[in-house]
Parts: structure tokens; sequence; C-alpha cells
């Protein structure tokens, strides 16, 4: 009588189907696939039809132009105050200042101004980074500004291991307190009723790092961008176009100048 081959074994079957799953486990837990995953990711990115960024965010970055005329980085808080103060007479919704004011400058009357500029405009979030959670070291504005802000929200990333940014952490709970990255702090800042932001943060999706992935619209260049220096000096158009132009929206402040720190690589750019 003919023995029944090797590939018509049970235990054979049964085998194979756990070595089978012991390497997927194993290249899952080792982050074996991770390259291949986020490579098809970006892709997947790039062949998407094309989409514009949300109409209410309008970016006024500190460029290469800004510094040029203005001066050297870091600038005197005074021309942080007369933004906030420029910006305020156009109305914005609410204003993400994303420069980290952690250390008394060497002009008191220059933060002074600062403070009240906060204060008066009431509708700001400032960044604060932290160095670790555990224990618990983080770097906070100045106390006068914190307390001037609406909202203060970390600014800290993680990358991915090709270095690209593609999550951002919903929040950390140190010291039985939570703490909100400041994109999302954007839009909690809008919610009237406590319920309703609650209701907002269960329904992002998280993984089990809390991270909630970037759905990138396209490159840097499709959103509304003001120079700094071209919105201070008014030549970025009439007071009717700019109040269209800020009225309402979601004002994002950043550093774009060379060195400034605030590019980092992301699926539509290196």
């Amino acid at each position: 009588m003919r023995s029944p081959s090797l590939l018509s074994r049970p235990w054979f079957h049964l085998s194979l189907g756990l070595s089978f799953s012991l390497l997927i486990f194993l290249g899952d837990a080792l982050h074996f696939f991770e390259p291949q995953e986020l490579g098809f990711t970006d892709l997947r990115f790039r062949l998407r039809p094309p989409r514009l960024p949300h109409e209410d965010i309008v970016v006024v970055e500190i460029d290469n132009e800004s510094v040029s005329r203005v001066g050297h980085w870091p600038w005197p808080r005074s021309y942080h105050a007369a933004l906030l103060k420029t910006l305020g007479s156009y109305r914005p919704r609410l204003v993400l200042y994303d420069v980290l004011f952690t250390e008394a400058s060497t002009d008191p009357d220059a933060d002074r101004l600062f403070a009240v500029a906060l204060r008066d405009a009431g509708n700001v979030i400032l960044p604060f980074f932290f160095q670790s959670e555990k224990p618990w070291t983080a770097f906070f504005p100045l106390a006068p500004f914190r307390e001037a802000a609406r909202y203060t929200g970390y600014v800290n990333i993680f990358s991915d291991p090709d270095a690209r940014i593609r999550k951002i952490r919903l929040s950390i709970q140190p010291e039985e307190k939570p703490y909100y990255h400041t994109s999302v702090m954007a839009v909690l800042s809008q919610f009237q009723e406590k319920g309703e932001a609650e209701e907002w943060l269960k329904r992002i999706p998280v993984d089990r790092e809390n991270s909630f992935w970037v759905n990138y619209p396209g490159d840097f260049s499709l959103f509304r961008r003001v120079s700094f220096a071209q919105l201070m000096e008014n030549r970025e158009g009439s007071e009717e176009e700019l109040g269209r132009l800020f009225e309402g929206k979601v004002v994002i402040v950043g550093q774009t100048a060379t060195g400034g720190g605030d590019f980092r690589p992301t699926p539509f750019s290196p």
C-alpha cells in the first residue's frame, strides 16, 4: 500500500501554518515590514486625487524675507505683540502661534507688551514641549504668557524610522492631567460644550501609541500663506482684502526661514 505523501499529512499543514503565523508575528514585532508598509502609504497619498487644504487655514510665515528685513532670530517680543495687534484688527477665529516663549528676553518691557497683546487677543494658543514623561519635564511659556493665552498645547512630534512625519500623538497624561497637541487644541478650543468636545475626541481613530494619521492634502505650497514682513508692511493688499483673508479663520504663525526647524519630511516632501 502506498504511504501518504508529506503534503497530505495533517501535522505538516499544522506545522506550516504555525510557522507562517510565527514569521508574521515576529515580522510585525520587529517592524520588519514597516518600511514597505510606510512606502505604500506614501504611494497611496501621491496616487490619490489632489485635495485643497481647508479653506479656513491661513499661514503667516516667518520666512527668509521676514528675517532679512526684521533682523536675526530671535526677534524682540514687541514684534510678536505688533503682529497679534495687526491680526486682531482682521478678527481671526483663532491664532496658533507656533513659536516657543519659554524664557524671559533681555527686554522686560517687550515681554510685558507681548503678554498684554496675548490677553487682548484672547484667542491665541501657545506651544510648549516636554523632554520626558517619567519624570515629567516640560518647558512651558513664561507664566505671564501662559496665563494670558487662551490655551497651551505641546508641539513634540515623533517621526517614523525614515524620519518622515505621518502621525501626531493625540495627548499625553502626566500627573493625572491630560495635555493635547497644539493641532488638537486648535479644534478643541472651538467647542462651547465640554460634552461635545469629549465626543469629538472619542471619534479620533488612534493606534496603540495614542497617535492618529495626518491626512495631508498635499505639499506645503498648497496652503494660503502670507509673509510676516509683507503683512506688517501692509503689502498683501487692501484692508478689505486682508479682512476677507483672515476674518473667522485659523491663523498659524510659524517659521519657514532656512534653519528655522519647523520643516520636516512628509509623504509629499523630503
